[in-house]
This record gives structure tokens, C-alpha cells and sequence, in this order.
């Protein structure tokens, strides 16, 4: 049986939420940010107010729109 390591999830979910929400800087909305990644701009208002996280799966779209390196994310 695979033991999780909860302490590293918590601060890799937590680093994708910070970088997530550097659209602000790029001056996106959350309706262009969504569209550019091609998720709700929902889903991204549910994370902002922490009702959700954002998926790991869009780190390469996140990382290239907000020019950031995904090991710094």
C-alpha cells in the first residue's frame, strides 16, 4: 500500500494557487485567463475564494501564459 505524503500535496497544491492567481499582474481577467487555458472562468472565481484547487494537469498552460517556470510554480 502507497503511503501519501499530505504535507507535500498541501504545499504543491498550495505554489500552484499562488502562481495561479498571478493573472492579476498580466492583466487577465478571470474570463481571458479561462479562456486561454480553456477552463471555466468559474473554476477559477471557486479557487480564488478556496472552494477548489486548480488542476495540476494545466501547469504547462499556466506556466507558458504566465511565463513562469513550472518548477517555480
Amino acid at each position: 500500500m502507497m503511503t501519501v505524503d499530505w504535507e507535500e500535496k498541501i504545499s504543491t497544491i498550495k505554489k500552484l494557487e499562488s502562481s495561479f492567481f498571478s493573472y492579476v499582474g498580466k492583466k487577465l481577467t478571470q474570463k481571458q485567463l479561462a479562456e486561454q487555458i480553456k477552463i471555466s472562468n468559474r473554476t477559477i472565481s471557486k479557487s480564488e475564494h478556496g472552494y477548489g484547487c486548480p488542476d495540476i494537469s494545466l501547469l504547462p498552460s499556466l506556466s507558458t501564459l504566465l511565463d513562469v517556470n513550472i518548477e517555480s510554480i
